[in-house]
């Protein structure tokens, strides 16, 4: 057997190399895309929450509790409040929902049930609401169709003007 004959050596030092990130065309673009998602989770773009609008005149007044945002395929629910600001009772507001905008979801629930449905619009019948008080429209639907969708609703009883406001829904996949 040979062994070694002498002195044992170091190993040479591996050579200095400079270092480079290199990126693809598409990492350019993805990579900037993909750290923009927790910034945008953080700012509540994706977030769940209801909002509030709402309109009044000097006999009714409309409140709308909704989610501007839903996922496909999830099951959301729509508070409509219509509150009798006069002195005297009403017999009958009609709360009316545009078509277009409902349109776009499904597994539609109404509660009071919808009296009517029209080309334009899908009507609940509010009866008896006396001064100050408020009855409640809830809409439970499913979101079907992807993007942004807007619609109004409106409340109207005789003789008085009708309060109307617009609604937002953004549908995620």
């Amino acid at each position: 057997m040979n062994a070694p004959s002498g002195p044992q050596t170091e190993l040479p030092k591996p050579p200095q190399v400079v270092r480079k990130v290199r990126l693809y065309a598409f990492q350019y673009v993805g990579l900037p895309l993909l750290l923009s998602i927790p910034v945008l989770a953080l700012l509540g773009v994706f977030g769940h929450g209801p909002v509030t609008t709402q309109q009044a005149n000097t006999g009714l007044a409309l409140t709308v509790e909704y989610l501007p945002r839903c996922r496909y395929k999830l099951i959301d629910t729509m508070m409509v409040s219509v509150q009798n600001q006069t002195d005297t009772a009403l017999p009958s507001v009609l709360v009316s929902f545009s078509r277009a905008y409902v349109d776009q979801f499904s597994n539609l629930s109404f509660s009071p049930a919808a009296a009517r449905i029209t080309d334009q619009a899908y009507e609940v019948q509010l009866r008896d609401l006396l001064p100050a008080e408020t009855q409640v429209v809830a809409l439970e639907l499913k979101c079907e169709q992807y993007g942004h969708h807007t619609g109004h609703i409106t409340a109207e009883a005789e003789g008085m003007a009708a309060v109307s406001v617009e609604i937002q829904t953004f549908t995620f996949p």
